[in-house]
């Protein structure tokens, strides 16, 4: 039972892994356009975004974790 559950977790923090890449993504993105509208370099906005999403996903990884 305990493997079950570790290999459905592992699932799991795999999906969160492949999902979280294309929100890191899209968080760059949108951090671009927003840094664009607030008249800062763009780059600035891509990395904003992409840690503010790393950072959620770590997170989000730990609490899974703990959960296990």
């Amino acid at each position: 039972m305990r493997l079950i559950r570790s290999m459905a977790l592992a699932t799991v923090m795999t999906l969160c892994l492949a999902v979280g890449a294309g929100l890191t993504a899209l968080a760059s993105i949108c951090g671009r356009y927003l840094a664009h509208d607030l008249g800062l370099p763009v780059e600035v906005g891509g990395w904003v975004g992409m840690v503010a999403m790393v950072f959620t996903l770590l997170t989000v990884m730990c609490w899974l974790e703990d959960e296990a």
